[in-house]
């Protein structure tokens, strides 16, 4: 019974948290946020618990957890109904962003429908990366934009942005370094559209062990740490 199987879920993490934690933990992150969040994050929690071992397999793809046989996958997008277990801990910041020299040329935009003027460099994974969300007078809005640059990768995006190819648009922390250094600047922040979920997503026929929900307690507060720097 599923209340039976709660039970029993919920006394083993007990037991895991009175002592050490040992185990193989498998982890799917897209290949950014995997550099920037996932891996200090695993880091910091194999130091707490040194008989931890841990896996992780860094795509932008959205893997299988079963056929992979994965303990839990890091989503950063809205997720359609699905029988996986999803958790949410945390959201991303979303920005259009671009460099002055481009801007210099071609003019800041002032409102989300002046991008159809503009070359956007376009994140093209799923796609869906074309249409840029927005909030205009107080509704969700979305603007179809177009490029002569399109990549699936977002370093790529980010550094033709940089060079001038264009407007972006990608989550904060993805820029924020360059925004600092004065070389990439936001526009469009009276129309930005809601935070981006960040969901871990649990492989629905198994019961969790408490290394994994003890994982995902520290990757949600490392999250929320770095949420209070945007």
């Amino acid at each position: 019974m599923p209340a039976l199987a709660e039970i029993e879920q919920a006394k083993a993490e007990a037991a895991d948290r009175g002592r050490d934690l040992s185990g193989r933990l498998r982890i799917a992150a897209p290949r950014l946020f995997a550099q920037a969040f996932v891996a200090p994050a695993v880091c910091s929690f194999m130091g707490r618990f040194p008989r931890i071992e841990v896996d992780l397999k860094v795509s932008d793809r959205a893997v299988d957890l079963l056929a992979e046989n994965l303990d839990v996958a890091i989503r950063m997008r809205r997720l359609a109904e699905s029988t996986l277990k999803v958790r949410r801990i945390g959201e991303l910041r979303l920005v259009t962003y671009g460099a002055g020299p481009y801007f210099e040329r071609h003019g800041r935009p002032s409102h989300p429908d002046e991008l159809l003027r503009h070359q956007c460099v376009v994140r093209a994974n799923d796609g869906g990366d074309d249409a840029w969300p927005f909030r205009v007078d107080g509704r969700p809005t979305t603007v179809r934009v177009a490029g002569r640059f399109r990549t699936d990768d977002s370093l790529a995006a980010r550094e033709a942005v940089m060079r001038g190819l264009g407007i972006g648009f990608a989550p904060f922390w993805h820029v924020r370094e360059a925004v600092e250094r004065g070389q990439l600047e936001i526009v469009l922040e009276p129309f930005a559209t809601d935070p981006l979920p960040i969901y871990a997503v649990l492989p629905p026929t198994r019961t969790q062990p408490g290394k994994v929900r003890l994982f995902v307690d520290h990757l949600g507060s490392v999250l929320a740490k770095a949420a209070a720097l945007d």
